[in-house]
């Protein structure tokens, strides 16, 4: 088996299973960690509620009062864009300012590349995004008699008055966009070749209140270091009453993200990753050039919070996880695919750590035991045999190893991923069917 094939697997449990890090985990910093000797069955019932329940939220979720308030918002700017054809609020003759709103969230949330949004700004005519924030600012009243946003200038924010239910004739509602402010570094990465010279996004926030009621609010800041390289960013939307929230911390040591989704001070979800290594431009094409991905990263932890069960996983020492992986081709190429097997459980035993808790007792589940597993696969091949002038079949055994990973549960008991939840786990195979039919 290559050993990219190793890494992808490593890479997708990753990405399936772990990373969060939210108010629970100062909270248990100062619980010792505990593995009580229990059985598999034990935890079944606790963990099939947790999934129900997280099905029920997202259930509940298509619901959120305040998303409606979005979607007519929307349905009013179908209606009429104020700023389409309005010649009083255009600068160069701008596209849609509609689509400069849609393209600041979409940044903030790491769906468009600053590069992509600076270019929006330079095809547009512009010379900043702060110009193009000016350009809109004012009050826009939805006019029910004529169909027509009612635009009324100045003032330094950018406020939206309308009905909050379709066909309504009070604008009860209000969004309201404000607090825009840019940052101007020279020498940033979008100057090469002169293409963007204006400035940053460092901040933005927006709210929306319906009968004077806050019930959505929306807001990033940015920073950047002298390269203009984004160091930090954090995002929030509060949907009331649900908020989620984003960040990245990036250096040339550590890089860190995460998402959380909480319902009031609850947990529901939260994800985060954290990687440390040696994250300088020159050490990263130098580390590619001699594909050695422990030139760049030593170390990393991922981890998933569902509610209070969190999955947990460590990559303590990179380098050590990939010198003991050299090993193993060397045995694959004498066929010894036993010994490579047991390389691969080693090392991943060695240098990965994976552990299922209760995060407000930080109780251990279980812990995961990798191991290494030859796998063989007979299939059939033809070749033309000229002397008797036909097409012959042949057999043939393709061998390879991987890794599997099964769960210790605190009374030393070992069961695999997939028989774990084989059974006892039909009311939650029921709630995730009932909510995608939901969603059809």
């Amino acid at each position: 088996m290559k050993r990219i094939s190793i890494f992808n697997w490593l890479l997708v449990l990753s990405l399936f299973y772990f990373t969060a890090c939210n108010k629970d985990d100062e909270e248990i910093g100062e619980l010792e960690e505990t593995f009580p000797e229990a059985t598999a069955e034990s935890h079944k019932s606790t963990l099939e509620q947790t999934g129900i329940d997280f099905t029920t939220e997202l259930e509940s979720m298509k619901d959120i009062e305040s998303v409606n308030y979005v979607v007519t918002l929307l349905d009013y700017f179908d209606l009429d864009d104020p700023f389409d054809d309005d010649e009083e609020v255009m600068v160069n003759g701008r596209r849609s300012a509609t689509y400069f709103l849609h393209d600041i969230k979409a940044f903030s949330l790491g769906k468009l590349t600053l590069k992509d949004l600076a270019k929006g700004r330079i095809a547009e005519g512009g010379d900043s995004i702060e110009e193009a924030f000016d350009s809109i600012k004012g009050t826009y009243s939805w006019n029910s008699s004529t169909s027509e946003w009612d635009y009324t200038e100045g003032g330094e924010k950018v406020i939206f008055e309308f009905p909050s239910e379709e066909g309504g004739t009070t604008n009860n509602a209000v969004f309201t966009i404000h607090s825009y402010s840019g940052v101007t570094i020279s020498g940033n990465p979008l100057e090469e070749n002169e293409d963007y010279t204006g400035d940053l996004p460092a901040e933005l926030d927006a709210d929306l209140v319906i009968d004077g009621t806050v019930v959505m609010e929306y807001g990033f800041d940015i920073s950047y270091n002298t390269d203009g390289v984004p160091t930090s960013v954090s995002t929030t939307l509060s949907l009331s009453p649900y908020s989620l929230t984003y960040s990245l911390t990036n250096s040339t040591s550590e890089v860190t993200s995460g998402y959380k989704l909480q319902k009031g001070d609850s947990n529901i979800i939260a994800v985060n990753l954290g990687v440390s290594g040696n994250f300088d431009l020159d050490n990263i094409e130098s580390s590619a050039d001699d594909e050695d991905i422990s030139g760049v990263v030593t170390a990393g932890e991922v981890s998933l919070q569902l509610y209070d069960i969190k999955f947990v996983a460590d990559l303590s020492d990179v380098e050590g996880l990939v010198d003991e992986l050299d090993a193993i081709e060397a045995k694959e190429e004498s066929d010894d695919y036993e010994g490579a097997a047991e390389i691969l459980e080693t090392a991943m035993n060695d240098h990965l750590s994976f552990k299922v808790k209760y995060a407000s007792k930080n109780e251990i589940i279980a812990i995961g035991v990798f191991e290494g597993v030859v796998v063989e696969e007979t299939y059939t091949y033809w070749e033309w045999d000229d002397e008797a002038q036909d097409w012959v079949e042949y057999e043939a055994v393709d061998t390879w190893i991987e890794p599997d990973m099964v769960l210790q549960f605190g009374d030393d008991s070992k069961v695999s991923i997939e028989a774990y939840f084989e059974e006892g786990f039909e009311d939650l195979e029921q709630a995730i069917e009932d909510l995608l039919d939901s969603v059809k």
